[in-house]
């Protein structure tokens, strides 16, 4: 095959941090095993035992000698290259018993202070349903409220409409990192399976079903009897009784800034099965949540949630209500850091990373300040390499990706002596 100098391709640069870090890349270590590649076609780069190979065909990939799909490199047009994740589809999401699957899938790596690096990644303006990974923690974004009062809107929006409408031949230089994930919707199942459920019952029935906290029977649509675990019945009213109890809301009053909600886990007086804190009836369409959260009436806040448990030391459930007014939310390990989130987890560092509202944009950012495990932001939807460097992760590995031409590739092969992604007849 005769290659054109000047075309383009896609250099991916695969970097594994070889020291046992909990499972993540450590920055400050020099430990590791580098392998690159270049590519001019749609293939697939496949994981296999703890390297990587290339696949030219979904379909010889072998799962049952080791080889999972770790991302697919698409080409439209012939040079936008597309990184595309193979996250959950819609109709097979992750639950909280598969969570750890997406430690598989790529990562993009926030902005970073070490040199090493090199990093060039922008900062990242949060989306609804983004997942976020600081060291080994992973939170889910469940809301976003960004308005402001009234007559900040209407400010904003005589602003929006004095700015000049972008020409169709302008066109940006770099892809714009921050629609990464803009309206890519939940790829998180939390509403566990029901066993059983009754919502509509008057008199107990043969099988002599009845609510276990207020011996009732009687249900409806809003108030349903249900069963997880076959062991006893109640209805969704007493159930969120119960788990009522098991919140702990604590608040800096001092700062009033965060909220915190440390939810403890329920479980069965039989079984000890753990109770759920949502669920679903697919059949009438309606969500049941079993906590509730004070939110402000007016002002801008986030939710964040953790989407692990067994971090939390007993707790099932972490939740943030973070306000954002004009102060900068600092998330960090140690207390006595100024720390507005305190994750006393040893992956997460001192100072670790902070939240802020961007007036200009009208967005939630997030940045980076940690330079040993990082930030990262579960990639959902295609991501497009234009002429910035992009860093991803997966695992213990660090992934550079950016366009290069034949010529510039065949100068680097002469310089490097790392190996090359093998590929996969």
């Amino acid at each position: 095959m005769i290659l054109i100098d000047n075309k383009l391709g896609l250099y991916l640069d695969f970097k594994t941090y070889t020291k046992n870090e909990k499972s993540l890349y450590d920055f400050s270590s020099d430990e590791t095993n580098e392998i690159d590649t270049f590519i001019e076609k749609g293939t697939f780069i496949v994981r296999k035992d703890k390297s990587f190979i290339r696949v030219d065909m979904q379909s010889n990939i072998q799962k049952t000698m080791g080889e999972e799909l770790l991302f697919k490199v698409r080409i439209k047009n012939n040079n936008i290259f597309m990184l595309e994740n193979p996250v959950p589809n819609k109709n097979i999401p992750l639950t909280i018993d598969n969570i750890d699957n997406i430690n598989n899938k790529i990562w993009l790596v926030l902005n970073s202070n070490n040199p090493k690096l090199g990093n060039e990644n922008e900062d990242y303006y949060l989306c609804e349903n983004d997942v976020i990974r600081m060291g080994n923690i992973k939170f889910i974004v469940k809301e976003l409220h960004i308005e402001g009062k009234k007559e900040e809107k209407e400010k904003k929006d005589d602003n929006i409409k004095l700015k000049e409408p972008k020409k169709d031949n302008q066109k940006d230089e770099n892809y714009d990192i921050n629609k990464l994930n803009e309206n890519s919707g939940p790829i998180f199942n939390f509403f566990p399976q029901i066993n059983k459920y009754f919502i509509s019952q008057d008199e107990p029935s043969k099988e002599n079903i009845y609510c276990n906290i207020c011996k009732d029977c009687k249900c409806d649509k809003d108030n349903p009897l249900v069963t997880f675990c076959n062991c006893n019945y109640m209805h969704f009213s007493c159930l969120k009784d119960k788990i009522k109890n098991n919140i702990i809301n604590y608040s800096e009053k001092d700062k009033n800034i965060v909220d915190t909600y440390y939810i403890k886990r329920y479980k069965c007086e039989t079984c000890r099965f753990v109770y759920p804190l949502r669920f679903k009836i697919e059949q009438i369409e309606k969500i049941y949540e079993l906590f509730d959260i004070n939110k402000p009436d007016e002002g801008r806040y986030m939710l964040i949630e953790s989407i692990e448990d067994k971090v939390h030391y007993g707790f099932l459930k972490l939740i943030y209500l973070i306000k954002l007014n004009e102060d900068i939310i600092n998330i960090g390990r140690k207390m006595n850091e100024n720390n507005d989130i305190v994750i006393r987890d040893p992956s997460i560092s001192r100072i670790h990373a902070e939240i802020k509202y961007d007036k200009e944009k009208g967005k939630i950012l997030i940045k980076n300040k940690s330079n040993k495990y990082g930030t990262s932001i579960l990639i959902k939807n295609p991501l497009v390499i234009k002429n910035k460097k992009i860093l991803l992760q997966n695992g213990r590995t660090l992934i550079e990706a950016k366009l290069m031409k034949v010529n510039e590739f065949e100068k680097n092969i002469n310089k490097n002596t790392k190996r090359h992604l093998p590929k996969k007849d």
